[in-house]
């Protein structure tokens, strides 16, 4: 998940936009299994990072939360979303 959260491509978009997604919103995501990663940074080439597919229980977002916010400390967790999946969080974020 670490991983996941430092080279995928998603995520990119959490740490330029200073935004976590809420649970549910993470959930749809981490149960797609699937992410676009670029292979290196200044580079067009992309891979893909695969995973099987899981969610965070309450305890398990916090504790992800909490490990985000020492990396870095000004993304901002958001509690609620009207979004209803992650395409469309993240797509409001681009």
């Amino acid at each position: 998940m670490r991983l996941l959260f430092q080279l995928g491509d998603t995520w990119s978009i959490c740490r330029k936009s200073k935004a976590l997604p809420p649970r549910n919103i993470l959930n749809d995501f981490l149960e797609t299994g699937v992410d676009d990663m670029t292979v290196m940074f200044g580079s067009d080439e992309s891979a893909t990072i695969s995973w099987e597919s899981f969610g965070l229980e309450e305890q398990e977002y916090e504790d992800f939360i909490d490990w985000v916010l020492t990396l870095f400390p000004d993304i901002t967790p958001e509690i609620h979303s009207e979004a209803g999946t992650y395409t469309e969080w993240f797509c409001e974020r681009c």
